[in-house]
């Protein structure tokens, strides 16, 4: 911890003292705990900013550890992936989904078992989040229609994610 992620603590802690707790709580659930809200995430995001340190993946410098942590060791998880859209028979007027539409189940699986080829080939993965599990309100990205219907069979989607 740095001498300036101590002095913002304090600060935070001097105006909960100062200003929240002598209003009441009424008065701050209803005008003063809003805008405390966004001045509390601002404070985290700045020490966030001031207590970490650049990191260096080849050439590419990126903020991402904390001071004296040794990110090398960490996994790397494809924190999003997938995204294959694929409309029922009767999709709705604003369904969404990334790039083209597969025409049929057959083009769905195809797409499907060709994204999570291409991840099992990463040597440098360890783990992988599928974007998404169902479609919600206008995206059609999901491996189930919205009322949880599956788009492929569920032993092919068993198949194809089981290792």
């Amino acid at each position: 911890i740095t001498i300036t992620t101590i002095i913002i603590i304090i600060i935070i802690i001097i105006i909960i003292i100062i200003i929240i707790i002598p209003i009441g709580i009424p008065f701050v659930c209803s005008f003063v705990f809003p805008i405390f809200q966004i001045f509390l995430i601002f404070l985290i995001f700045l020490i966030f900013l001031l207590s970490t340190q650049p990191v260096t993946q080849g050439e590419r410098p990126r903020t991402g550890a904390l001071p004296g942590s040794d990110p090398s060791r960490l996994p790397v998880v494809l924190s999003e992936c997938g995204g294959v859209g694929y409309a029922s028979a009767d999709p709705t007027e604003n369904a969404f989904a990334y790039g083209d539409l597969p025409t049929d189940v057959v083009a769905l699986e195809q797409e499907i078992r060709q994204i999570m080829a291409s991840i099992r080939s990463s040597e440098t993965l360890q783990g992988f989040v599928w974007t998404q599990l169902s479609d919600v309100q206008q995206e059609i990205n999901g491996l189930l229609y919205f009322d949880r219907r599956p788009k492929l069979p569920l032993a092919t989607l068993k198949e194809i994610f089981a290792d």
